[in-house]
């Protein structure tokens, strides 16, 4: 079932419509869209280009932490197809690791953005968005409140940044000890802290980090 954000006005898919007007070699390419009828429903599909490669995510599972110059390469790559994004008005409001394809076909894996089932327009008002399943840790804490704009994407990048080198997410914590109605007010609270930095990142990426997340 989609959010009525997710829709345009004529009740189509608004990832479709967004897809469609986007192309950028770090951005899920479409492909081909359409509807088909079974047991009587109306179902709408989509079709991207295939990636022959995995996840941000997958490869940090599988290979442990990112060395500096490689989380920077993905990281520049990303704000790239973001820019690209911005430059036509749309926001892709879940820039995670799981939401960023390694792409192998080439000689150099090309990351690119995938999942646009959240995106939406700058200019769409804020009731017509489900927030609800996002990873809150990757959210600035307005978006709680359903507010998005260009500086949400950028403090998802910031976020991401910091996972790939440090391990998870800035002021992470078991979501698991705190009710469901507190996380957010836990998460915000955490971020009244200064921001922890191992050994591992060097200051360049660390002062990079902190502009991105206002910290």
């Amino acid at each position: 079932m989609l959010h009525t954000g997710q829709l345009t006005s004529n009740h189509e898919m608004l990832e479709i419509e967004i897809l469609k007007k986007l192309n950028h070699p770090n951005i899920l390419t479409y492909e081909d869209a359409g509807e088909t009828v079974i047991d009587n429903k109306r179902y709408a599909y989509l079709i991207t280009e295939f990636i022959s490669g995995e996840t941000l995510s997958q490869k940090m599972s599988r290979d442990g932490l990112l060395n500096n110059l490689e989380a920077h390469d993905i990281v520049l790559e990303i704000l790239k197809g973001v820019k690209h994004l911005h430059d036509n008005q749309i926001l892709h409001n879940e820039i995670t690791n799981t939401n960023i394809m390694l792409d192998y076909s080439e000689d150099i894996p090309v990351p690119k953005l995938i999942d646009f089932g959240l995106a939406r327009y700058i200019t769409q008002p804020i009731d017509q968005f489900d927030n609800q399943t996002q990873n809150p840790f990757y959210l600035p804490n307005e978006a709680f409140n359903k507010v998005f704009s260009v500086q949400s994407d950028i403090y998802a990048i910031g976020v991401l940044f910091y996972h790939i080198v440090e391990g998870l997410p800035p002021y992470f914590f078991d979501t698991s000890i705190v009710s469901k109605e507190q996380i957010e007010i836990s998460i915000i609270n955490a971020r009244n802290k200064a921001l922890d930095f191992s050994e591992i990142s060097d200051q360049h990426i660390q002062n990079v980090i902190r502009i991105a997340i206002n910290n």
